[in-house]
């Protein structure tokens, strides 16, 4: 990543051009833009429009990818959860409960539903 930041304040242009190829993240006319700022001989410009184009870019897609990966952590959580369960209940079988260790399975069950919600 170090690397197309680099490309593109040396050559905005071609580094914008080929990463939008990958990536699809820049409209024709921002392209247009930046192409128009290097002709002028605003280099620094079109450096610094291509440099922020493509940020805003990385910026988006990584809170969309936070957004799907707090689904698959649910999901995860939730398998997680159940393998406890059934791992907990195979080691509980043919043991009677103490009083002590029945308060302390209402409690495990009430933290659950708390923190379930």
């Amino acid at each position: 990543m170090i690397s197309d930041f680099e490309r593109l304040q040396d050559s905005p242009v071609q580094a914008s051009e080929a990463l939008t190829a990958q990536y699809h993240y820049l409209t024709t006319a921002t392209l247009q833009q930046i192409d128009a700022l290097q002709k002028q001989g605003n280099a620094s410009d079109a450096a610094n429009l291509a440099l922020k184009s493509y940020a805003d870019a990385l910026g988006q897609r990584a809170k969309e990818a936070e957004g799907q990966l707090g689904t698959l952590q649910k999901a995860w959580d939730s398998v997680k959860s159940s393998a406890s369960f059934a791992w907990d209940a195979m080691l509980g079988v043919g043991r009677t409960a103490t009083p002590l260790g029945q308060l302390s399975q209402q409690y495990d069950d009430l933290w659950k539903k708390i923190t379930a919600v």
